[in-house]
């Protein structure tokens, strides 16, 4: 009787054995989620193991991506378009999923909200070796920890900057349109004292740029002035907190000459801001009725310059203004207007 005392002990340990094993499987495959709201991946940093998969919830207002840096075992782009001339970015309600083949820690960002090496809307997924079945000694295996970390952080010294951050995001205040190069001031709120860094996405590209910075005085206000040469979603930063994103339409800056010629002819000359060689030029009037008529067209030339001459009815009253391909060709531009009568 005594004999079998040993065997029953082996038989236990064994399903013993099993049960962990088991338990090991199913705690790799895991996922983690990652919610993408406007200017910011909650939570930015998160952990799985190699086999496990991450999903991206695109539930903010603006437009996203989650797209890899370049140069990383792990290639991925949600929406390959986005922040191109007609591409395609996420929409709300909208995921992405991806699964992760090979260990390390691997860097993203939205193209239109930030850029590679952590610049603004950024995140990392740090994707660790899949842990082996338990050994017979039964040693816990630190998978389940391993996997667990990505919806909560960790307490360390660095959680509470990192926590903290959204409740300090800045306000921004600024207008919605603007003649390239002329200074616009735009301001908002921040923490008293607090460092806020202003930040541009530009079309075509979509590229984040840093714009300028300034600090929040004693009663958490703040205002700084910029002087954007094209259309811009602008962003205001605290830490790793953004703002709402504000649209600022640009208008080409326009310097204009217009004369009335003999033989009732206009003339409009001039010379853009920032050259578009190849760019039209839409010439417009408002004559003595109020209506807006068109006085023709031109093609702005490689130095930046345009001239045209345009005949129209004699005697007329006209305010004659530039607009320039791209901006709003039905009001006036830049130039404001200028006001002629035509003759003979």
């Amino acid at each position: 009787m005594k004999a079998r005392r040993p065997l029953a002990a082996l038989a236990l340990f064994a399903a013993a054995a099993a049960s962990l094993a088991s338990l090991g499987t199913s705690a790799s495959a895991a996922s983690a989620t990652v919610d993408v709201v406007d200017s910011q991946f909650v939570p930015a940093r998160v952990g799985v193991s190699v086999g496990d998969s991450v999903t991206w919830t695109f539930s903010g207002q603006a437009p996203h991506s989650v797209t890899f840096e370049a140069n990383q075992a792990k290639v991925f782009d949600s929406h390959p378009t986005c922040g191109q001339s007609g591409g395609a970015c996420s929409t709300r309600g909208q995921t992405a999923t991806t699964t992760f083949e090979s260990a390390g820690s691997f860097r993203y960002f939205c193209k239109i909200h930030g850029g590679p090496g952590g610049v603004g809307m950024s995140g990392v997924v740090d994707v660790t070796a899949a842990s082996a079945s338990p050994s017979a000694s039964g040693s816990p295996t630190p998978t389940p920890q391993t996997t667990s970390f990505a919806p909560t952080a960790s307490p360390t010294a660095a959680s509470p900057s990192a926590t903290s951050a959204p409740e300090q995001a800045p306000t921004l205040n600024a207008p919605t349109t603007a003649v390239a190069g002329v200074l616009i001031a735009v301001s908002g709120t921040a923490a008293p004292g607090a460092l806020v860094e202003l930040f541009g996405v530009t079309a075509p590209n979509g590229t984040l740029r840093k714009v300028n910075d300034t600090t929040a005085d004693a009663s958490g206000n703040w205002v700084r002035t910029i002087r954007p040469l094209r259309n811009v979603n602008l962003q205001a930063r605290v830490g790793e907190a953004f703002s709402a994103t504000r649209f600022i339409a640009v208008s080409t800056a326009v310097r204009q000459s217009v004369s009335p010629l003999a033989g009732c002819v206009v003339q409009v000359s001039g010379a853009v801001f920032e050259p578009k060689p190849g760019a039209t030029v839409f010439i417009r009037a408002i004559d003595g009725a109020g209506r807006t008529v068109s006085l023709g067209t031109g093609s702005v030339q490689s130095d930046g310059r345009f001239l045209l001459r345009k005949p129209f009815a004699c005697g007329q009253a006209l305010r004659v203004y530039t607009v320039i391909e791209g901006d709003n060709v039905n009001r006036p531009g830049a130039t404001g207007t200028q006001t002629i009568t035509t003759r003979r």
